[in-house]
């Protein structure tokens, strides 16, 4: 190819080599056999709303004119047989101020550098192909066993009772890509992105192992009682609340040894990574506050779980009989969402149980009346509901 006509498919500068590529569907005209006969989709195929996008609607055909042209005026292939000394001049008569470029063999491919030309390319050699699969559903039925689709029952069932409305059914593989089994297929594996069977079961699983690390395993201890309840966050999502009672000599009451089993602090990246990772991903609340008013946590202008928390050099208890666990000022910070988070936004876990679940576990330790009676009114509240009274007229 000469270096002039690779320069206006690549050169980005140059106002003529633009105006090239912008008109690169004419000039192939130019040189074609045939016609592009197709109904293109002009809202798309227009640089001025938006991206150009080759759009075609319905099917694509190639027209092939006759050998004589019509009112003297040759074009596409006629143009290499008639008239031609003067095949130059009859090209350019084709189209107002179009250049003609001339290309030789062995040159390096520009059809990637074709812009719309390139569009139209793909789509026809789509269709192409498209056509091809399309003839071969169509004269190999036998082997798609299409005999099962095509009984008289089958289209009384689907509201056919005249028989000029049932004819010989084409049927598509799941494999053709459009087609209404594919389409089914899709819409089928789009939903198992959200499918709350799955989302369930995998919920009820990890319950079942849940029960299992803490009665069996005692990994907080022998219970002696234990009792939760299960709830559906507005968005289908699955939780648990669970109360666990250990028997007397295993109950955890020193506070130095809270934090052999609840840590509110970011662990260190380099001795665990996996924890680390878990603790960013699951156990940061928010951010809320100044730093994200318009939290879902946020009533009044304050966080309703107190974050971010105050730093403390080691755990207490409360006096309401809620602990404040130890959140070490370390300058130890994790990008969560849209800020910067310390030790003060750890929401309490348990590191053995994080690590096994792989999901959001607040693990606390509470003594006291106070914390005992809101545990039991959480568990037994029952579900949320309205009542609603309509009477006649325009009372409610």
């Amino acid at each position: 190819m000469p270096h002039e006509l690779f320069e206006l498919f690549t050169n980005t500068q140059s106002q003529e080599a633009e105006n090239f590529r912008k008109r690169i569907r004419v000039y192939n005209s130019l040189f074609s056999f045939t016609s592009f006969g197709v109904k293109v989709d002009n809202n798309l195929a227009s640089s001025k709303c938006g991206i150009y996008t080759f759009r075609v609607l319905g099917q694509v055909f190639h027209t092939l004119p006759p050998l004589n042209p019509h009112e003297g005026k040759p074009s596409h292939f006629q143009l290499y047989f008639w008239d031609n000394d003067n095949e130059m001049a009859n090209r350019m008569s084709i189209f107002d101020n179009a250049d003609i470029y001339e290309m030789r063999n062995n040159s390096p491919s520009v059809l990637l550098y074709s812009r719309r030309l390139f569009q139209q390319y793909a789509v026809d050699m789509y269709i192409k192909l498209e056509m091809t699969r399309l003839d071969y559903y169509r004269n190999n039925q036998a082997e798609l066993r299409s005999e099962y689709y095509q009984r008289i029952v089958d289209s009384i069932n689907c509201g056919q009772n005249r028989g000029s409305e049932i004819g010989k059914r084409i049927v598509l593989p799941a494999s053709f890509i459009g087609g209404p089994r594919d389409m089914r297929r899709r819409y089928l594996d789009a939903m198992t992105l959200d499918r709350p069977d799955l989302t369930s079961r995998v919920f009820r699983a990890k319950v079942q192992d849940l029960k299992k690390e803490i009665t069996l395993k005692a990994v907080f201890g022998e219970v002696c009682a234990y009792v939760y309840v299960v709830e559906f966050q507005k968005h289908g999502l699955p939780h648990i609340h669970m109360l666990v009672i250990l028997k007397k000599e295993h109950k955890i009451n020193n506070t130095d040894q809270f934090d052999d089993y609840v840590s509110a602090e970011l662990p260190q990246k380099e001795k665990n990574p996996r924890l680390f990772d878990l603790v960013v991903k699951h156990m940061m609340h928010g951010p809320c506050g100044h730093l994200n008013s318009k939290n879902s946590c946020m009533i009044a202008g304050q966080c309703k779980s107190h974050y971010p928390r105050k730093f403390c050099e080691r755990t207490v208890q409360g006096e309401d009989g809620f602990p404040i666990y130890r959140r070490r000022d370390d300058s130890q910070t994790v990008d969560v969402r849209i800020a910067k988070l310390n030790n003060q936004w750890v929401v309490p876990y348990n590191p053995y149980l994080l690590m096994r679940c792989d999901c959001h576990i607040n693990v606390e330790i509470w003594s006291g009346l106070t914390a005992v009676k809101y545990l039991y009114k959480y568990i037994y509240k029952g579900h949320d509901k309205v009542d609603v009274h309509i009477a006649s007229g325009n009372e409610v």
